[in-house]
Formats: C-alpha cells, sequence, structure tokens
C-alpha cells in the first residue's frame, strides 16, 4: 500500500479512490506512526496531500530554533569583534 516510508517528501500511496476509502482507518493510522507526509496519487498523479496535524507546528519550533541559534551566533560574533554598544548607552536611548 505504501511505496516508501520515512523519507523528506513523504509517502506516495497509489490507490484508487474506493480503495483509498476502504482503508481510511489504516491509512491514518500509518500517517499517524511515520509522522510524515502522504501523498495521495489516482493514476499515478498526485492529487492530494495529507499530514498529522501536528506537523505544521513541528516545524514552526525547528524553524523558531533554528532562527534563534542563528542570532546567538551572530550577536556573539559581533561582540567578539568589538561591534554593538554598551548596554547603558543602549538602554539610555530608549528614554
Amino acid at each position: 500500500m505504501f511505496l516508501s516510508d520515512g523519507d523528506y517528501i513523504g509517502n506516495l500511496y497509489n490507490q484508487s479512490p474506493t480503495e483509498f476509502f476502504r482503508d481510511t482507518y489504516q491509512f491514518m493510522s500509518h500517517l499517524k506512526d511515520s509522522g510524515c507526509r502522504s501523498i495521495i496519487a489516482v493514476n499515478e498523479k498526485p492529487v492530494d496531500v495529507v499530514m498529522d496535524a501536528n506537523l505544521p507546528q513541528e516545524a514552526q519550533d525547528q524553524l523558531e530554533f533554528a532562527q534563534t541559534g542563528t542570532g546567538i551566533r551572530k550577536g556573539l560574533s559581533q561582540a567578539l569583534a568589538g561591534e554593538g554598544q554598551e548596554a547603558s548607552d543602549f538602554f539610555a536611548t530608549l528614554k
């Protein structure tokens, strides 16, 4: 039923719509267990992408983590290079 598993794009489910609806429970169980997106194809043409509802949140969390790390590295490299300004000077500009 599932041609590939665990790759970046997801699983390819190439069955007739009738077969898909007949095995919806098994399909959804596999989707939750694998944690991957699945591409539903009819006559070898992709028609839909299905994914676990938690995947977008996980992707957002990973993006925020990467952006935070990038910001920290940038700040540290600027501090080591002597760039930036003293905290007291910065806070004085906020008044």
